[in-house]
């Protein structure tokens, strides 16, 4: 999907392809929920496009891989090379669902 998408939460704006294939690697960039309410129509057919083929071919099927956290534990990935996703939750108190972003510098 090469077409630019606006995707916005809060008060950050970015325009991005939702898959941007370049010569070295390739880079998601999805949340169907942070797509800008402003967006144009055709790119928000593109959105519900993507959005139906992911629910159609991905969630539910051999492709999806649950993983099961306990409290303590962690998962670290790169963020625009991996699809990922989380099941909703009711969240009881402030720190049921905590997310501590940070960032690795490999050399």
């Amino acid at each position: 999907i090469t077409t630019s998408i606006k995707f916005s939460k809060s008060n950050n704006q970015r325009v991005e392809k939702i898959i941007d294939v370049s010569s070295t690697d390739v880079k998601l960039n999805w949340n169907y929920f942070c797509v800008s309410n402003d967006e144009i129509e055709e790119s928000k057919k593109i959105v519900d496009e993507f959005h139906a083929f992911l629910q159609k071919n991905i969630v539910d099927s051999i492709y999806l891989h649950a993983v099961d956290l306990e409290e303590g534990d962690g998962v670290f990935w790169w963020d625009n090379t991996v699809l990922h996703g989380r099941n909703s939750f009711e969240a009881y108190k402030t720190n049921d669902r905590f997310l501590w972003k940070s960032g690795i510098k490999l050399k």
